[in-house]
């Protein structure tokens, strides 16, 4: 089969065919709007596939109260600072986990005296710094002896508030009340200042 360079493509005499340079031409023409047609299909596709993804977004949004999207990415990247934190510069994560603990207890304190429960606030967030603290200056066993100090001044705590309180309320509920004020500080900073003093 003759090339386009080959004398099968010239008239009499070596000209150029005139027919051979139109076929060509329209055959790169051809070639040019069937790259332009794909080109548009696929900018076509990708406002179809982003008018979706943003429909989507928009219901996730709408469900859940929040952009999730920069929720999972915040929650990212604080999850790359702690653990860089507490692999690499374990002081770095004394000052960002005490306060993120602290404001964990404050919330759990917040939520659990919303479902009526009587937590007192300050005394937990005092016992929660106590533990954190004592998990980074101090040894194992001294930080086991502050949580339980810590444990018992809360529950103490809410034993007397009660006593002064003097509202009539039963002796369930008042146990309940010394159940969670001693449940708090073990679940909230305890487990995080473990987490921290065995690294």
């Amino acid at each position: 089969m003759p090339t386009t360079d080959s004398p099968g493509d010239a008239g009499l005499g070596g000209a150029p065919d005139p027919g051979g340079d139109r076929a060509r031409s329209a055959s790169s023409a051809s070639f040019q709007a069937h790259v332009r047609a794909a080109r548009t299909e696929i900018e076509h596709q990708m406002d179809r596939a982003r008018a979706d993804f943003e429909e989507v977004t928009d219901r996730i949004n709408a469900r859940t109260g929040r952009n999730l999207l920069m929720a999972i990415l915040i929650g990212l990247a604080v999850g790359a600072v702690v653990l860089g934190s507490l692999l690499f510069i374990k002081w770095l994560f004394l000052v960002f986990a005490v306060p993120v603990c602290l404001l964990g207890v404050f919330e759990f304190s917040r939520a659990l005296q919303t479902a009526g429960r009587r937590v007192d606030v300050w005394p937990q967030i005092v016992a929660g710094a106590v533990i954190m603290l004592s998990a980074f200056f101090a040894g194992h066993l001294t930080h086991w002896a502050l949580t339980f100090g810590a444990v018992t001044a809360v529950i103490v705590w809410r034993l007397l508030a009660q006593m002064v309180a003097r509202d009539g309320r039963r002796y369930g509920e008042v146990l309940g009340d010394v159940l969670i004020a001693g449940f708090l500080p073990l679940y909230v900073p305890f487990l995080a200042s473990t987490g921290y003093s065995a690294c």
